[in-house]
């Protein structure tokens, strides 16, 4: 995020669940996953729902994106190394000099002073970056003069002008909402069929996208692991469509089946494990309650009907929140 203050500009940067069922199987349902943002700490989870996407992006970035960059900027990539992206968490500038200055011809810009007594041949990029900066701070004001005031003694040499590859003009923009759904579906890639429930389509036909979503994930997921992580995604990226209901909807109507009859486990009869699990499982419940009562998504009829209790215990649980 780029924060502008006064004359001083800061860049800153901010389980599968199983219940035991009556035929000595576990139960692995949507309703008891656990999602990263279904937390009680609806405040943090706020907070920290934006970090959540854009670190699922990058994590998908190299398989799903690069790909499409390679046809929309019209390259062929013959290697990619990635590149750390750790940025320095504070950065800061101070410029020595900055006016707001309008001529009598009427012209209205930034007349931007630096002193400088050395011979810097990077100067030129840090000039860069503050009238970067200057356009921020005054965003009414595109034009940005700069005069850099040399009190060394030997002649500088320094460079006044970038190169032309050094100049930003801009950016390509790649919006997934206007992209054709059918390529996502047909994709042989989990990752980028979950992006299917961000491109275009008829909302009228969401229904039946996230239902051919599910299907393909099935389809492509090697163990079970996999589709869950899969699911927890999707189901994530549902609420950037208003479609997290429907999508909870359509999972829990094709459940994931794991038959631990011969686990250690199961043979063992570990009662205190088993009771541990429900009380996890119930808890698991009341959170996801929690998240559709916080973000107002359904009704409480609804609420109770998608994750599978008594309309007696939403209210339960919304009276905890009130109090």
């Amino acid at each position: 995020m780029l924060k502008c203050e006064k004359r001083r500009i800061f860049f800153m940067e901010n389980r599968p669940f199983l219940t035991l069922t009556n035929r000595g199987r576990y139960f692995l349902s949507v309703r008891s996953l656990k999602i990263v943002f279904m937390k009680t700490e609806m405040k943090a989870h706020i907070k920290q729902e934006g970090n959540s996407f854009d670190k699922l992006l990058k994590e998908n970035g190299e398989i799903v994106f690069l790909p499409m960059a390679e046809n929309l900027l019209n390259f062929g990539i013959e290697t990619a190394d990635f590149q750390p992206t750790k940025m320095q968490t504070t950065y800061e500038r101070e410029v020595d000099g900055a006016y707001w200055v309008k001529t009598k011809d009427g012209e209205h810009f930034i007349l931007h002073f630096e002193y400088q007594s050395t011979d810097d041949h990077d100067l030129v990029k840090r000039m860069n970056e503050y009238a970067a900066m200057l356009r921020c701070r005054y965003d009414d004001i595109v034009n940005v003069k700069s005069l850099v005031i040399y009190v060394g003694e030997r002649p500088a040499t320094m460079r006044t002008e970038l190169r032309a590859e050094e100049i930003f003009k801009g950016f390509y923009l790649l919006q997934i909402r206007d992209q054709p759904v059918e390529p996502f579906l047909e994709s042989k890639i989990p990752e980028a069929v979950i992006m299917a429930i961000l491109a275009r389509y008829p909302k009228t036909e969401a229904e039946s996208i996230l239902t051919q979503i599910v299907e393909r994930l099935k389809s492509l997921s090697k163990t079970n692991s996999d589709l869950v992580k899969y699911s927890n995604q999707l189901l994530m990226f549902s609420q950037l469509r208003n479609l997290e209901a429907e999508t909870a909807k359509i999972l829990n109507l094709m459940p994931i089946h794991i038959d631990l009859s011969k686990s250690t486990l199961y043979k063992k009869g570990a009662e205190q494990e088993r009771i541990k699990m429900e009380q996890e499982f119930l808890a698991e419940k009341k959170s996801i309650v929690i998240h559709f009562l916080e973000n107002k998504l359904a009704s409480l009829k609804k609420i109770a009907e998608i994750v599978n209790v008594p309309i007696k215990f939403v209210r339960q649980v919304k009276k905890e929140i009130e109090n």
